[in-house]
């Protein structure tokens, strides 16, 4: 269960959140904003009219954490440049045996 004071994720049995300490038990049903009947938080249509309940909890999805990326120190040139250099000294020797065997 998503708590709906911090966004923390719970097990389905806690009764009070394991981040913040919110109450969840209130969390465990959701009112039908068209007839007032109270469903089950995993219903996604009320048992009285049948209508598409909207969960708030929805809205405190934890927070996506991107994986902190080391960057190491510098290995020198990219291999890019590298093959880039060596591709220009081929094509200048190339050039150097053409002329000079004229």
């Amino acid at each position: 269960m998503i708590c709906p004071q911090c966004g923390e994720m719970n097990p389905p049995e806690a009764e009070e959140c394991t981040n913040c300490g919110a109450n969840l038990s209130s969390s465990r049903t959701v009112v039908c904003e068209g007839c007032g009947t109270e469903n089950l938080i995993t219903n996604r249509f009320c048992q009285g009219c049948g209508r598409l309940l909207f969960r708030h909890e929805v809205a405190f999805r934890p927070k996506e954490v991107e994986p902190e990326v080391e960057e190491g120190p510098s290995r020198g040139l990219p291999l890019t440049y590298i093959l880039l250099v060596v591709l220009l000294i081929l094509a200048a020797l190339a050039l150097y045996v053409y002329f000079t065997s004229r």
